[in-house]
């Protein structure tokens, strides 16, 4: 946080910043200029004295102890932004560079969206996943080899093993009309490096079509380890507000890979879909956009204006009637079931979600909504109730029903149960032999439980 005293010179750095290139509508205001002003009130010189004039004198060398350096020039005319920044950051501010000529200074130019669009790119993917087919006619059978591409994006990179995770969707690399079902042939190409003889051999770790996440591990490669690819920065889906800008980078087409920009639509919102692994239907929960979407952008990483991503592209809407209605996965279940799925493989050697499972069902009361007074976001709220308590579950005794969730912690985390689908997003990173810490109101008094999770626990997500 700021003291009050820079938060007084940054506002009088705003001001001037708006009034020294806008000297011609000051005049039209009040007819005269500043430096008029300043002869009114007994300044004797020429405008560019007076301007002169502004500059901060050095500061006093140090008594009693080892003379520093002559004070650095701060004049607020002639401080450039690095400067500023550098300032800011002394005082205790922890936002990017970026962050603070947006926020603090008031600028927010296309050029740093346009920034930030180029740095995402080198975390953007074209995922290829070739499949065989077999055709049976009344006389004979053959098998055929066909493929499909998709987008995705590095979540986790060792540049100096040349290894990475790839997150991407379960459908990308799955077909129920193949012989195989998952594909075992897959490839990765960096953007700027989409040729067919630069494309990255890549292993399927595992996935979930319940969530249809999957997480691919691309191993040992040169061009990770010398070229210019990055993971991506991450951000809880949670903060996600209404008509923000937002973009994707993906394979759209099966062209390469490009950009697409929009804003968010809808923070949460609950479909019934086809599974990615056509077995049924499944309810996800999801967040809406209106960027322009397209077949190939699925996996393709949602980011926001800084660069950091806050959903996985999975589907839109292709309805003739219907535009600008596109479906992304939030990150805090993308993030959370790739977190897993990397556990459960190198935990248990499955392919597969590992979950722990709290053993209760509970239902939304009272829906509000608040307005934050940092951003100005209308954000919904609810209370979330116990209905039913499994018996023999994690919860069995510690949980009753009635009680209100307010919050659950573990391994440093803390997530408020305000809305349901917090609680059900949090315990996907929730392993066997973690303790949460479940902060509940009974009664009309707030009390906390912990309960700690078994093997006994565990369900399978596939």
């Amino acid at each position: 946080m700021f003291s009050n005293s820079f938060k007084k010179i940054t506002a009088l750095i705003m001001c001037l910043m708006l009034l020294v290139p806008s000297l011609a509508s000051c005049m039209a205001e009040s007819g005269e200029t500043a430096y008029d002003i300043a002869v009114k009130n007994g300044f004797v010189g020429s405008e560019q004295e007076w301007l002169a004039s502004l500059k901060g004198a050095d500061g006093s060398d140090g008594k009693d102890g080892t003379d520093g350096k002559d004070g650095e020039d701060f004049s607020l005319l002639n401080a450039s932004f690095e400067t500023l920044y550098a300032a800011a950051v002394k005082q205790g501010y922890t936002g990017t560079a970026e962050e603070y000529k947006r926020d603090v200074l008031g600028i927010d130019g296309a050029d740093a969206l346009v920034q930030t669009i180029n740095n995402a790119a080198l975390s953007a993917v074209s995922v290829i996943s070739y499949f065989n087919y077999r055709t049976q006619g009344s006389t004979f059978s053959s098998t055929s080899k066909g493929g499909s591409a998709a987008s995705g994006f590095i979540y986790k990179l060792d540049k100096e093993k040349g290894d990475a995770y790839v997150i991407t969707n379960y459908h990308a690399v799955y077909d129920s009309t193949s012989k195989e079902k998952l594909s075992e042939e897959i490839y990765v190409r960096l953007y700027g490096l989409e040729q067919t003889d630069l494309q990255i051999p890549a292993v399927f770790v595992g996935g979930t079509a319940t969530f249809d996440i999957a997480v691919l591990k691309i191993t040992n490669s040169d061009l990770i380890k010398n070229g210019n690819a990055a993971a991506v920065e991450t951000r809880s889906s949670s903060t996600a507000k209404l008509g923000e800008t937002v973009y994707t980078i993906g394979n759209a087409k099966s062209m390469g890979l490009a950009v697409s920009v929009g804003t968010v639509s809808m923070d949460s919102m609950e479909l019934e879909v086809d599974r990615a692994d056509n077995n049924g239907k499944v309810v996800m929960r999801l967040l809406r956009t209106d960027t322009p979407l397209n077949h190939g952008n699925s996996g393709g990483a949602l980011f926001d204006r800084d660069g950091k991503v806050i959903g996985v592209v999975v589907a839109k809407n292709i309805d003739d009637q219907v535009e600008g209605i596109g479906y992304i996965i939030p990150s805090d279940i993308a993030f959370r079931a790739a977190n897993n799925i990397i556990h459960s493989s190198e935990t248990y050697g499955v392919k597969n979600i590992k979950k722990c499972l709290l053993g209760i069902s509970v239902a939304a009361e009272a829906p509000y909504t608040v307005i934050d007074s940092a951003t100005g976001a209308v954000l919904r709220r609810e209370k979330v109730v116990v209905q039913e308590i499994v018996a023999s579950s994690a919860a069995t005794g510690k949980v009753f029903v009635g009680d209100i969730i307010v919050s659950l912690s573990a391994k440093g985390e803390t997530v408020m149960a305000d809305r349901v689908h917090n609680i059900v997003d949090f315990m996907l990173g929730v392993y066997v032999g973690d303790t949460v810490t479940v902060t509940l109101i009974r009664n009309g008094e707030e009390m906390k439980v912990d309960i700690t999770f078994t093997e006994s626990s565990v369900s399978d997500i596939a």
